[in-house]
């Protein structure tokens, strides 16, 4: 229920985006004093003209593409499936780089992101399972409105044969 108001509110980002974005904000807010990150650092690190990227990303307001989290991982320091979970299909798991970033977190960091990974997991089981509901619901209304449908016409065709039958008498 509350994932379909925060759509509402943002506008056309589908659960899976709306999710990414909600990751890219915790990794914001756990790293950015840790890293000593404002949003026009973040802005001119990754390139982008202005800080209102940045912002429109976190708010929001357009989702996050690949080339944007490739950026934002580099500077927030984590790997880019921690932001935008679906990206580890292309990327790969383990790099050096990522196992540095790893070792350079401190316990409560890695259990953060832990928690962030199970949560992303309990969301996508929650939408996925929440999905299979509606989907079951739907195709049992269709089954109702068949069997009515059936009934419906069996009666008219019943009521067509004693009409015609009147009617040779």
């Amino acid at each position: 229920m509350k994932l379909m108001k925060l759509m509402k509110l943002k506008g056309t980002l589908t659960p899976i985006q709306l999710m990414n974005t909600e990751q890219l904000k915790l990794i914001w807010n756990s790293k950015k004093k840790i890293l000593g990150l404002t949003q026009e650092k973040v802005a001119d690190l990754c390139e982008w003209n202005t800080q209102s990227a940045f912002n429109a990303y976190l708010l929001g307001r357009i989702p996050l593409n690949t080339d944007a989290v490739l950026g934002l991982s580099k500077v927030l320091q984590v790997h880019p499936t921690e932001i935008m979970p679906e990206l580890s299909d292309i990327l790969p798991h383990s790099t050096s780089e990522n196992s540095d970033q790893q070792e350079s977190l401190s316990k409560p960091e890695k259990m953060i992101v832990n928690m962030l990974r199970s949560i992303w997991e309990e969301k996508i089981n929650a939408i996925t399972n929440k999905n299979l509901e509606d989907l079951n619901l739907h195709y049992k209304k269709k089954q109702e409105i068949s069997s009515e449908l059936v009934a419906a016409y069996s009666e008219i065709t019943a009521l067509q044969l004693q009409a015609s039958s009147r009617a040779t008498e």
